[in-house]
Protein backbone atom coordinates (compact mmCIF):
# COMPACT_ATOMS: atom_id res chain seq x y z
CA UNK A 1 0.00 0.00 0.00
CA UNK A 2 1.11 3.53 -0.70
CA UNK A 3 0.86 6.60 1.47
CA UNK A 4 -1.82 9.12 0.53
CA UNK A 5 -0.64 12.50 -0.78
CA UNK A 6 0.70 14.66 2.05
CA UNK A 7 3.39 17.21 2.84
CA UNK A 8 6.55 16.50 4.82
CA UNK A 9 8.64 18.90 6.92
CA UNK A 10 11.69 18.35 9.07
CA UNK A 11 11.93 21.24 11.55
CA UNK A 12 15.27 22.30 13.01
CA UNK A 13 13.92 22.98 16.50
CA UNK A 14 11.12 21.89 18.79
CA UNK A 15 9.59 25.36 18.69
CA UNK A 16 9.49 25.18 14.87
CA UNK A 17 7.81 21.77 15.12
CA UNK A 18 5.17 23.17 17.46
CA UNK A 19 4.60 26.09 15.09
CA UNK A 20 4.07 23.70 12.16
CA UNK A 21 1.65 21.60 14.21
CA UNK A 22 -0.25 24.65 15.42
CA UNK A 23 -0.56 25.90 11.84
CA UNK A 24 -2.33 22.81 10.50
CA UNK A 25 -4.99 20.88 12.45
CA UNK A 26 -4.34 17.80 10.28
CA UNK A 27 -0.57 17.84 10.85
CA UNK A 28 0.91 14.93 12.80
CA UNK A 29 4.27 14.17 14.34
CA UNK A 30 6.46 11.54 12.74
CA UNK A 31 8.85 10.05 15.28
CA UNK A 32 9.35 6.31 14.92
CA UNK A 33 6.28 6.03 12.72
CA UNK A 34 5.72 2.37 13.57
CA UNK A 35 1.96 2.82 13.91
CA UNK A 36 1.30 6.13 12.14
CA UNK A 37 2.71 5.03 8.78
CA UNK A 38 0.61 1.87 8.82
CA UNK A 39 -2.49 3.85 9.82
CA UNK A 40 -1.88 6.18 6.87
CA UNK A 41 -1.42 3.30 4.44
CA UNK A 42 -4.67 1.72 5.63
CA UNK A 43 -6.58 5.01 5.40
CA UNK A 44 -7.19 4.98 9.16
CA UNK A 45 -5.69 8.44 9.61
CA UNK A 46 -6.13 11.65 7.67
CA UNK A 47 -2.95 13.68 7.66
CA UNK A 48 -2.03 16.67 5.52
CA UNK A 49 1.47 17.25 6.94
CA UNK A 50 4.03 14.99 8.60
CA UNK A 51 6.35 16.87 10.94
CA UNK A 52 9.48 14.73 11.33
CA UNK A 53 10.99 15.21 14.81
CA UNK A 54 13.64 12.47 14.56
CA UNK A 55 16.57 14.90 14.51
CA UNK A 56 15.47 17.19 17.34
CA UNK A 57 18.09 17.03 20.09
CA UNK A 58 15.58 18.34 22.67
CA UNK A 59 13.77 15.00 22.55
CA UNK A 60 16.82 12.74 22.63
CA UNK A 61 18.96 11.47 25.43
CA UNK A 62 18.95 9.93 28.85
CA UNK A 63 19.52 12.49 31.61
CA UNK A 64 20.31 11.81 35.24
CA UNK A 65 19.71 14.71 37.60
CA UNK A 66 18.37 15.37 41.08
CA UNK A 67 18.52 11.64 41.69
CA UNK A 68 16.04 10.92 38.92
CA UNK A 69 16.40 9.64 35.38
CA UNK A 70 14.66 11.17 32.39
CA UNK A 71 14.34 9.44 29.03
CA UNK A 72 13.57 11.79 26.16
CA UNK A 73 10.46 11.09 24.11
CA UNK A 74 12.55 10.65 20.94
CA UNK A 75 14.75 7.93 22.41
CA UNK A 76 14.26 4.62 20.59
CA UNK A 77 13.55 1.34 22.33
CA UNK A 78 16.94 0.10 21.13
CA UNK A 79 18.71 3.10 22.67
CA UNK A 80 16.84 2.45 25.92
CA UNK A 81 17.79 -1.22 26.07
CA UNK A 82 21.45 -0.39 25.37
CA UNK A 83 21.73 2.49 27.85
CA UNK A 84 23.88 1.58 30.83
CA UNK A 85 22.19 4.38 32.80
CA UNK A 86 18.73 2.96 32.16
CA UNK A 87 19.82 -0.61 32.93
CA UNK A 88 21.29 0.58 36.23
CA UNK A 89 18.59 3.04 37.35
CA UNK A 90 15.38 1.49 35.95
CA UNK A 91 16.20 -2.07 34.89
CA UNK A 92 12.56 -2.96 34.23
CA UNK A 93 12.37 -0.21 31.58
CA UNK A 94 15.45 -1.63 29.84
CA UNK A 95 13.94 -5.11 30.04
CA UNK A 96 10.62 -3.99 28.53
CA UNK A 97 12.43 -2.18 25.72
CA UNK A 98 14.57 -5.24 24.97
CA UNK A 99 11.49 -7.45 24.73
CA UNK A 100 9.51 -5.34 22.27
CA UNK A 101 8.46 -7.07 19.05
CA UNK A 102 11.62 -7.26 16.95
CA UNK A 103 14.87 -5.41 16.32
CA UNK A 104 13.46 -3.37 13.43
CA UNK A 105 10.70 -1.96 15.63
CA UNK A 106 13.13 -1.37 18.51
CA UNK A 107 15.42 0.64 16.21
CA UNK A 108 12.61 2.94 14.98
CA UNK A 109 9.96 3.03 17.71
CA UNK A 110 10.27 5.65 20.46
CA UNK A 111 9.21 5.74 24.09
CA UNK A 112 7.25 8.93 23.38
CA UNK A 113 5.27 7.32 20.59
CA UNK A 114 4.64 4.21 22.63
CA UNK A 115 3.35 6.26 25.57
CA UNK A 116 1.30 8.75 23.58
CA UNK A 117 -0.40 6.50 21.08
CA UNK A 118 -3.17 5.46 23.43
CA UNK A 119 -2.97 1.90 22.13
CA UNK A 120 -4.02 -0.72 24.69
CA UNK A 121 -1.16 -2.91 23.49
CA UNK A 122 1.50 -0.26 24.29
CA UNK A 123 4.13 -1.50 26.69
CA UNK A 124 5.41 1.54 28.53
CA UNK A 125 2.27 3.27 29.96
CA UNK A 126 1.50 0.53 32.50
CA UNK A 127 5.16 0.47 33.49
CA UNK A 128 5.19 4.25 33.93
CA UNK A 129 2.20 3.99 36.24
CA UNK A 130 3.59 1.01 38.11
CA UNK A 131 6.93 2.63 38.78
CA UNK A 132 5.35 5.92 39.88
CA UNK A 133 6.98 7.96 37.16
CA UNK A 134 5.95 11.39 36.00
CA UNK A 135 5.39 11.73 32.27
CA UNK A 136 5.20 15.01 30.36
CA UNK A 137 2.01 17.04 30.53
CA UNK A 138 -0.62 16.54 27.84
CA UNK A 139 -0.74 19.98 26.33
CA UNK A 140 -0.50 20.70 22.63
CA UNK A 141 0.69 24.29 22.93
CA UNK A 142 3.64 23.89 25.27
CA UNK A 143 6.92 24.43 23.48
CA UNK A 144 8.51 21.28 24.84
CA UNK A 145 5.80 18.84 23.75
CA UNK A 146 4.88 16.95 20.65
CA UNK A 147 1.62 15.56 19.35
CA UNK A 148 0.85 12.10 18.01
CA UNK A 149 -2.03 10.57 16.13
CA UNK A 150 -4.24 10.62 19.22
CA UNK A 151 -3.44 14.23 20.22
CA UNK A 152 -1.59 13.11 23.36
CA UNK A 153 1.73 14.78 24.11
CA UNK A 154 4.93 14.24 26.03
CA UNK A 155 8.59 15.26 26.12
CA UNK A 156 9.68 12.07 27.85
CA UNK A 157 9.35 10.11 31.04
CA UNK A 158 10.97 10.70 34.42
CA UNK A 159 11.50 8.19 37.21
CA UNK A 160 12.20 9.19 40.82
CA UNK A 161 15.45 8.19 42.52
CA UNK A 162 15.88 4.43 42.67
CA UNK A 163 16.12 4.29 46.45
CA UNK A 164 12.69 5.96 46.87
CA UNK A 165 10.75 3.75 44.46
CA UNK A 166 8.72 0.90 45.87
CA UNK A 167 9.42 -2.60 44.63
Amino acid sequence: MLLPPLSYRQPRSLSEAVELLDGDPRARVLAGGQTLINALKLGAAEVSLLVDINRLPELKGVIIGDGSIEIGAGVTHDEIQQSEQVREQVPMVASVAAGLVDQQVRCRGTIGGNCCLNDPASNFPPLLIRQTSRSGHSTRRACRRFRTLTEQASTGARWPPRRSRGR
